[in-house]
């Protein structure tokens, strides 16, 4: 198999993975939606996991950035 070849692979794997995440996510937010409905809990759930999710994903560019040169 060739670079390109590899390359091609693997960008159609993390494409394909991507859009089975965004496609979990949509379907998770639609359970949580069926089952609480829209309100003041479902908000403070909401803005709960949006700063841990963001938080995370801060942690993880930083840790990315820093280890992956080395």
């Amino acid at each position: 198999m060739t670079i390109k070849q590899k390359a091609a692979k693997s960008a159609a794997m993390i494409a394909v993975f991507t859009l089975m995440s965004k496609v979990l996510g949509f379907i998770r937010e639609v359970m949580i939606a069926y089952k609480f409905g829209s309100g003041m809990e479902t908000d403070t759930y909401f803005v709960a996991m949006t700063a841990t999710v963001m938080v995370m994903g801060i942690l993880g560019s930083a840790m990315n950035t820093s280890l992956i040169p080395i």
